[in-house]
């Protein structure tokens, strides 16, 4: 049984990662390509709008693409995963249309309030985006519901694909600026849409089954919370660009985003799946999840510490090199930001846990009031202190808000954490800081940079294997009991 259970974990893990992979190199092309191609004006329309697509998608999903996670692993349960699924399509494809015309009517007006008429067209092309960059993830979610993570998997090379190419077509061949950036973002969601419902359309699973009643008052309850929480989780992601908006220049909002784009990326370089494990939880019982939990979260704060000191002693020669001294004010947000990799990790391992097996209520209490914080402090700290006020406020709210919800999620399945979890990965990032921080001002060409990042690495993972921090026998023992 033990095998089973590794194999079928390892297997959908395998294909997460991928498609983390594959959502990260895409980031990083285009998170250097268009501040590069667009400049410090353009970017931060493109931000602006994105933000805004992002929050009026949250604002009109009711629930629905959480609720794929848990359901249909519900109804393959009982044999009537294709009722669930086509109750929530219907719902899905309504609300975001409504989304999109809402949006494309309004254009004008969010031109006004933040005073920039450039504004209208992007907001108009952001529009026609919305419907497709709201389905998308939707059928994406279907396929790990059901166990066909490898049908998500090529949607998303689809979608990655075309979502550098068609882009850069459009703003380089036809000088669109960054209404082209967005229309193009749009085209990529469509084709990939397109591809899923086709490939849904084919999957007996959704297509028909046993002919049970559905049980709609935990479905009801599960897309409230779901609904509140993802409008607070999109709060708590733009709410910080958006109000600096307010305040700041168009060009501060270009720094910013860039800093906080490359310390979020972190999280699709987590060596756990968010949406994968969703699902395990869904269908494992309490005591594989304790298992599960407890040996990820170790890892976790492994990863974690590992990116902070290497955004710490690495991020100021990277930032130099890659968008000129333009961006130089990009790598205090980013040193301030960078423990946010911690939020990450608890946030994706607890997130999971709570959504596969039903309790949606617990994160989204935590996250409406590490939103409401957020907001609160960014408003007071943005006008007079700037980049780094505003990175200061996300990072100290954002990691206690995470601190809570793993204590809470712990509590939950009755599980006890060492502290050697966290202070011995905590001492394998603080050694590379002091050894190598003296070093930092004889990296500043391309080879000294890319020595000095190997030399993070390796200090870390070494310390990692000397204080145990890493057991190598355990993670050999995962594997084989994965792949027998």
């Amino acid at each position: 049984m033990a095998k089973k259970w590794y194999t079928y974990i390892f297997r959908e893990n395998i294909y997460g990662l991928g498609i983390q992979a594959l959502t990260f190199i895409a980031g990083v092309v285009l998170t250097v390509v268009f501040p590069n191609l667009l400049g410090k004006e353009g970017f931060g329309y493109f931000s602006i709008v994105m933000g805004i697509v992002t929050i009026m998608i949250a604002l009109t999903d009711f629930g629905l693409s959480i609720s794929a996670l848990r359901f249909l692993p519900e109804g393959s349960k009982r044999g009537v995963v294709w009722k669930y699924f086509k109750v929530l399509i219907e719902w899905k494809a309504a609300t975001s249309l409504a989304a999109s015309i809402l949006l494309f009517l309004g254009a004008d007006l969010l031109a006004a309030y933040y005073r920039a008429p450039m504004l209208a067209d992007g907001v108009r092309a952001g529009a026609a985006l919305l419907f497709f960059y709201s389905m998308f993830p939707f059928m994406d979610n279907t396929f790990v519901a059901i166990k066909k993570a490898r049908n998500s998997f090529i949607l998303n090379i689809v979608y990655h694909a075309g979502r550098i190419a068609v882009p850069l077509a459009l703003v380089v061949v036809y000088g669109l600026g960054y209404t082209g950036a967005l229309a193009g973002t749009a085209v990529s969601c469509c084709a990939a849409t397109a591809l899923a419902l086709a490939i849904a359309a084919r999957d007996p699973q959704l297509r028909k089954g046993m002919n049970a009643a559905l049980d709609f008052a935990p479905l009801k309850r599960y897309m409230f919370w779901g609904y509140a929480g993802g409008i607070v989780l999109v709060a708590i992601q733009w709410s910080d660009l958006l109000i600096l908006g307010l305040f700041r220049p168009v060009s501060e909002i270009s720094i910013y985003r860039v800093a906080w784009l490359w310390v979020t990326a972190t999280a699709f370089l987590f060596p756990f799946s968010n949406r994968i494990f969703m699902s395990v939880h869904a269908y494992e019982d309490e005591e594989r999840s304790r298992n599960l939990f407890n040996r990820t979260l170790k890892y976790g704060f492994v990863f974690a510490f590992l990116m902070i000191a290497g955004i710490i002693l690495t991020a100021g020669q990277f930032i130099r090199f890659t968008y000129g001294a333009g961006f130089a004010d990009a790598y205090p947000v980013m040193a301030i930001l960078s423990v946010l990799t911690i939020e990450i990790a608890l946030n994706a391992l607890t997130n999971s846990l709570f959504t596969g097996k039903g309790d949606l209520r617990t994160p989204t209490l935590v996250m409406i009031a590490t939103s409401a914080l957020q907001v609160a402090l960014v408003f007071t700290l943005a006008p007079a202190y700037g980049l780094v006020g505003v990175a200061a406020a996300v990072a100290l709210v954002r990691l206690a808000g995470a601190i809570v919800q793993a204590v809470l999620a712990l509590r939950f399945i009755s599980l006890k954490i060492p502290p050697s979890y966290v202070y011995r990965p905590a001492l394998c990032a603080l050694a590379p800081i002091i050894v190598l921080q003296p070093l930092m001002q004889y990296s500043y060409s391309l080879p000294g940079a890319l020595a000095y990042g190997v030399g993070v690495v390796f200090i870390y993972s070494a310390l990692a294997v000397v204080l145990k921090a890493v057991d190598t026998k355990e993670l050999v023992g995962i594997v084989k009991a994965a792949m027998a």
